[in-house]
């Protein structure tokens, strides 16, 4: 796999999942980390510094329009999604655009009631098309939305960086856990295989135990050191074709081989839809 940079998701929250989610597994297949906001905080002022911190990390940005203007910054009248798209511009970020073809075209249920935010929204949309890589897309054709992604992204090799430090064979375990809310997940434990260069990382899981075929697992990951934490992101199962989530980790920094964090799958969430991290360790149990 060629490999790697890292691309920030800015779009809506609940009108635009669909869009987000085929966003998330066309990048990590293609070899892109995402950043998006399931790992947000939930403090607002919190949530804007990490956000822009993210977003000067990122090597791209990739904005999705859909028919909702956005929840507001605590202290001003501009969308958490606009002024992400401001700080891109301002870092001088390569910005990928994405917007409707036909606003019309959205079901009501998913476009602003207040006109000041519809009046904002089509402001916005006029903002973003005066910038060069913008893609008209059809809302209601995510296979379509994907293929458009794939044309406007180019995937950039790290070849001549040093080998990761992370190379080499680790084996997570996860214990059982249950949810605030009584939701139950059981224990597993999984082989991973780490490759890369620099601070990205790439490489495949085998699924250790439970040996069944319910549970087979044949996940592909890439990932990326961001300050402390090791960040991974997960493509599709290549058995049942769902996909994983991501994975935040303490970075190895005392030298004895083992890294614990969380695990964040994107089917598990809760009853507020909030997804729901789980404990995981690893421990390294061969370099490459």
């Amino acid at each position: 796999m060629p490999f790697i940079n890292s691309v920030f998701l800015s779009a809506t929250f609940d009108d635009l999942a669909e869009e987000r989610k085929a966003a998330i597994d066309t990048f990590v297949s293609i070899g892109l980390l995402p950043f998006s906001m399931e790992l947000f905080s939930a403090d607002y002022r919190d949530k804007q510094e990490y956000i822009q911190k993210l977003i000067i990390e990122a090597d791209f940005f990739m904005l999705i329009i859909g028919g909702k203007y956005g929840n507001y910054l605590p202290d001003k009248k501009i969308s958490f999604t606009e002024w992400e798209y401001d700080t891109a511009s301002h870092y001088k970020k390569k910005i990928f655009a994405f917007i409707p073809s036909d606003l019309d075209s959205i079901p009501s249920a998913k476009t602003d009631k207040n006109p000041e935010k519809k009046h904002q929204l089509e402001e916005f949309i006029k903002k973003v098309q005066a910038i060069p890589l913008t893609c008209q897309y059809d809302y209601n054709n995510i296979a379509a939305f994907k293929e458009s992604m794939l044309k406007s992204f180019t995937i950039y090799s790290y070849n001549d960086k040093k080998q990761s430090d992370y190379c080499g064979v680790w084996v997570s375990n996860i214990d059982e856990v249950v949810s605030d809310d009584n939701q139950k997940f059981p224990n597993k434990s999984d082989e991973w295989t780490f490759y890369g260069r620099d601070k990205h990382i790439y490489g495949t899981i085998k699924r250790l135990r439970p040996k069944d075929k319910k549970s087979f697992r044949a996940w592909n990951f890439i990932g990326m050191e961001f300050g402390e934490q090791l960040y991974i992101a997960f493509t599709e199962n290549d058995l049942t074709r769902k996909s994983a989530g991501i994975v935040m980790l303490e970075k190895d920094r005392t030298g004895d081989g083992e890294m614990s964090g969380f695990y964040y799958g994107f089917s598990k969430i809760d009853s507020k839809r909030r997804p729901i991290p789980i404990p995981i360790k690893l421990k390294r149990m061969k370099n490459l």
